[in-house]
């Protein structure tokens, strides 16, 4: 059996085995609505007691943090994240105080040699 009717069989047996459809359809065959998934959301937030300023969008920032954060290429992360130009992922990004202190204290080592000197994360 190939990947894709597995796929189709198991994961979406009661959904059309085009793969290509929504990835999350309701069960007309539709796409969930983004309005949708804010209200659900926003309803499991509350129940969970997290801030009201938590968002679905904000998931998509801290993604983009993350993989910044972890070292992947920036190209890489605007890629991943669909935008066409660099400027627009920068505005996603936000990078805490630890990444910051050790993305300085590398530049330094560089400049000024020390234990980062010889593995430079940058």
């Amino acid at each position: 059996m190939s990947g894709e009717a597995v796929i189709a069989n198991q994961a979406r047996p009661r959904f059309t085995a085009d793969l290509s459809g929504p990835l999350w359809p309701t069960e007309r065959g539709t796409r969930v609505s983004l309005r949708y998934i804010d209200l659900r959301f926003a309803q499991l937030r509350d129940e969970a007691g997290l801030p009201p300023e938590l968002s679905v969008h904000v998931l998509r920032h801290t993604y983009v943090t993350n993989l910044i954060e972890w070292g992947y290429a920036e190209k890489f992360v605007q890629d991943q994240v669909g935008h066409a130009y660099a400027s627009t992922t920068a505005i996603y990004t936000s990078v805490g105080d630890d990444f910051k202190n050790r993305m300085i204290n590398q530049a330094l080592s560089r400049i000024y040699g020390g234990p980062d000197a010889e593995h430079p994360r940058l």
